[in-house]
């Protein structure tokens, strides 16, 4: 353990027989005296043998793993799979908003929001399989949106529909903050044309209860209609609202006249502060085929998770309740994760007949560093956070959490292998 990264105490529940130039090398638990805990980042190189009923599909915080050319122990704490880059990236504050479609030849295509200082771009990332991305670059469109005007944008929306790819969006002018919505070709499209001549497919009411601004879209295909849910607030109030495409003028229409669908829950509930962060997509296989469900953000005045909701007709909503009855959450941060500030903007798509759900975690709460990680259900709203599938011969790689954008120092393990330690705790 250290408090630097620089002078290191050894753990006394090592393992013994890891013995580079007379000095134990081996890692116990990665935790400082103080109780916090930090990821180190690195590389082990040689056959990975996973540890006993750990599976061959997800690694999960807890287990552990051992490296038979380098012989430590180590225990996973967590991943992300998108996080910061390097200075000037695009990415270089974080990456956020997941957005997946699955392509036609099962690969996979993320679009997503990238930081840097205050710059708010879409990238575009593809994968060969859901736990593992290669950022593409930024999205780009035909033509200019709102006027070309717009100061940043955020909380992407995908979804194949009519022959199309459609890519919704919320941009922001000063305080006007309003939802855009393009099209492009159903094959991981990189660039889109705006419908409604880049203008607004929906902005915030006159005076109602999403007076303020709209952002955070949604869209599905439900009901022989294109709806599109998002978060809506006037300043007291935030909550998820619902929208019809109208394909004459492109834009989208409130339902049931003001569009709010879904409110905070009661006092005392986990999401009593406030909802948003609206995912609905339609269910397909399983004892809820035919329903809409709805993942999103919720929040106590404490902290942020995510909540779960069904509906046949996308007006009244059932939250999810556990075995008592009570409403609860089905998944939330992680103390020692990426993500131990908040859980936001959900993402849910069936693979392989499993709900596979990516999402925007923060770590930090003076300047929150976004980055995104995902979870698969294991039956009965039992979410595990997944990570890249560890592979026998493969290396591992763990990141830092804590200490971002701090000098680096090293670990050598005596096999060529450094573990880079990024900065102090």
């Amino acid at each position: 353990t250290s408090f630097d990264g620089i002078e290191w105490e050894k753990d006394p529940s090592n393992p013994l027989g890891a013995i580079f130039g007379g000095e134990l090398a081996a890692f116990g638990a990665v935790k400082t005296a103080g109780g916090e805990y930090f990821r180190v980042e690195g590389s082990l190189s040689g056959p990975m043998a996973e540890a006993g009923g750990s599976g061959d599909t997800v690694a999960i915080p807890g287990e552990t793993f051992a490296s038979g050319a380098c012989p430590m122990m180590f225990t996973i704490v967590d991943r992300h799979l998108l996080g910061r880059g390097e200075d000037g990236d695009d990415w270089e504050d974080g990456s956020g908003a997941p957005s997946v479609v699955e392509e036609s030849d099962g690969s996979f295509t993320m679009y997503y929001l990238t930081v840097e200082d205050s710059r708010h771009l879409l990238g575009r990332a593809t994968g060969a399989d859901p736990f593992s991305f290669v950022r593409q670059g930024p999205v780009t469109f035909t033509e200019s949106v709102a006027s070309g005007d717009l100061e940043g944008v955020g909380g992407p929306a995908v979804l194949d529909h009519g022959g199309e790819r459609l890519l919704a969006f919320h941009g922001w002018r000063g305080t006007d903050m309003a939802i855009y919505a393009t099209r492009g070709a159903s094959n991981s499209s990189a660039s889109f044309e705006p419908l409604a001549d880049g203008a607004a497919v929906l902005e915030a009411s006159a005076d109602g209860w999403d007076g303020t601004s709209v952002s955070s879209p949604s869209l599905v295909a439900f009901d022989g209609e294109l709806w599109m849910f998002y978060e809506g607030t006037n300043g007291a109030q935030t909550a998820i609202g619902a929208a019809r495409f109208d394909p004459d003028s492109e834009t989208f229409e409130r339902v049931e006249a003001d569009g709010l669908v879904f409110t905070e829950g009661g006092p005392g509930d986990w999401d009593d502060g406030w909802v948003g962060d609206p995912h609905v997509r339609l269910i397909e296989t399983g004892e809820d085929a035919g329903l809409l469900e709805l993942t999103y953000t919720g929040y106590d005045g404490l902290v942020e998770r995510f909540g779960r909701a069904t509906s046949v007709d996308g007006i009244s909503w059932e939250r999810h309740v556990d075995d008592n009855g009570v409403p609860s959450p089905i998944l939330g941060p992680d103390s020692i994760g990426f993500d131990s500030d908040g859980c936001f903007e959900p993402f849910v798509l069936e693979v392989d007949g499993r709900p596979t759900l990516w999402y925007e975690g923060v770590l930090g709460t003076e300047s929150p560093v976004p980055r995104v990680g995902m979870a698969v259900e294991r039956g009965d709203q039992v979410w595990v956070k997944a990570y890249e599938r560890l592979q026998r011969d493969d290396g591992y790689v763990l990141s830092t959490v804590h200490g971002d954008g701090e000098t680096t120092s090293s670990i050598d393990l005596g096999d060529g292998t450094n573990m880079i330690i990024d900065g102090a705790i």
